[in-house]
């Protein structure tokens, strides 16, 4: 499972343009133009203070580490819980949301890590 969860910030990434890029109400188009100024602000950052070697090798690491935290938060809380219904019914994604996960006690460093997700 670690290789899947590695690229799980890759994919967030694509569905957040691919998102952006599908709409075409002015809202989008404006969050578009942000999404490719962060991109290139966080690139030319990188790029001045390490080189471009040094940029990649970070962009990547620091991208597959987010990867491996974001699933390892939200994997525990939808295992072991019912899959969505097919049909979409009354409640929307909101309902979907609350019916398939579940909250995890645990301790203020559990909350911590978690960032109040659990």
């Amino acid at each position: 499972m670690l290789p899947i969860f590695a690229l799980e910030f890759f994919s967030m990434q694509y569905q957040r343009l691919a998102y952006a890029i599908c709409r075409r109400a002015g809202c989008a188009r404006a969050e578009l133009w942000l999404l490719f100024a962060h991109y290139a602000l966080y690139g030319a950052v990188l790029v001045l203070a390490l080189g471009l070697s040094g940029a990649l090798a970070f962009a990547v690491i620091q991208h597959v580490l987010t990867g491996v935290y974001t699933a390892s938060i939200f994997a525990p809380n939808h295992k072991g819980m019912p899959l969505a219904p097919t049909s979409r019914e009354v409640g929307g994604s909101m309902r979907e949301q609350v019916l398939t996960s579940r909250n995890i006690r645990g301790n203020p460093l559990i909350d911590l890590v978690y960032g109040g997700l659990n």
